[in-house]
């Protein structure tokens, strides 16, 4: 017989009393969690074009976004990342390399002692986002000897702006077509340097945007010897409208932002060193661009000679083209004076 000594509900003793076993108690598994940063961002799409061979080549290297796995604590399984739908935005493991990552259920899977230690990877746009926020991820752990938390989530839009210039008029009152994308890097447009009275065309600059909710602020810039104005025309007392700043892309009409006509400022000094550029603020500097060639090409008629020796003056700018110059038709025996021009 046990006479151990326990007591009873009203804290007396009482002799004879057995002491149950305690159970014993299992230690609970510690939980780990995914961990998917930021938990919203924004890429910008890089931009090809065809060369003269036929060759697609980037133009544009937009800076890639970082995003961060890693878990809460130590972990010894697997981490899955995945991407709805996956042909958006490309994910690289180097902020400049171009091997992106694939979807493949090995390339986007990642060691737990990898993922404990932080991953980063380089987000990039590929395509544009139809909507806002339309690309989902998530992080996903599998085995280990944890517990394993919900899987983590994020949200991303991929933005495109394009940045076109036209060409002229095909006839009165009909739209200006605009470059390929092919041509307006490869080719470029030529912009004539504005002469006095203001008679040189220029070209239309229409800025787009995908997907057209975008909210972003933009700047179109000119790279050097060209600029754009609010006129088709060359108009007395204008003022240059660069930069050009949209304070919200999502206000621009279906077609484009139409609003600035561009011209030559100064000669080029080499083929295609000139054009213009769209920056989105605080995102990127280069979210497209176009080449241009400033030309400037001037034809002078002269006076008659002063002197039966010297050089004939030209006229200025403004008599050439609203006086402009008689010209003798010749007599049989040639006695009349031909005015010099010079190009």
């Amino acid at each position: 017989m046990n006479n151990a000594l326990c007591n009873n509900e009203k804290g007396s003793p009482v002799m004879g009393c057995a002491l149950a076993d305690a159970p014993a108690v299992k230690p609970k598994k510690e939980q780990v969690n995914p961990i998917l940063q930021p938990a919203k961002f924004v890429v910008v799409v890089r931009k090809f074009f065809k060369d003269s061979a036929g060759r697609r080549k980037p133009y544009t290297k937009p800076r890639r976004q970082r995003v961060v796995l890693t878990t809460s604590s130590a972990f010894d399984g697997t981490g899955t990342l995945a991407c709805t739908p996956n042909d958006k935005i490309k994910f690289f493991r180097s902020a400049h390399a171009d091997h992106a990552i694939r979807f493949d259920g090995k390339s986007n899977v990642f060691h737990g002692a990898e993922l404990s230690k932080g991953i980063t990877l380089y987000a990039e746009g590929s395509t544009p986002s139809a909507a806002l926020d339309d690309v989902k991820l998530t992080l996903q752990l599998a085995g280990g000897s944890k517990v394993r938390g919900p899987d983590a989530k994020s949200s991303a839009t991929s933005v495109e702006v394009t940045l076109d210039i036209c060409k002229a008029r095909p006839a009165a009152g009909a739209a200006p077509p605009p470059l390929s994308a092919d041509d307006k890097i490869a080719i470029g447009r030529n912009l004539m340097v504005q002469d006095t009275p203001g008679h040189f065309a220029r070209a239309q600059l229409i800025v787009q945007v995908k997907p057209t909710t975008f909210r972003g602020t933009l700047i179109v810039k000119a790279k050097n010897h060209v600029t754009a104005f609010t006129n088709e025309k060359s108009t007395k007392g204008e003022k240059e409208a660069l930069p050009y700043t949209i304070p919200d892309a999502s206000k621009i009409p279906a077609g484009g932002d139409k609003t600035l006509w561009a011209e030559g400022k100064t000669p080029s000094k080499d083929i295609l060193d000139s054009g213009f550029i769209v920056a989105i603020k605080d995102l990127e500097d280069d979210a497209d661009h176009l080449a241009a060639t400033s030309v400037q090409v001037q034809l002078d008629i002269c006076q008659s000679r002063k002197t039966a020796d010297g050089l004939p003056d030209p006229m200025s700018a403004e008599d050439k083209v609203k006086i402009g110059r008689f010209i003798h038709e010749q007599d049989a025996r040639g006695q009349h004076g031909r005015p010099l021009l010079i190009f």
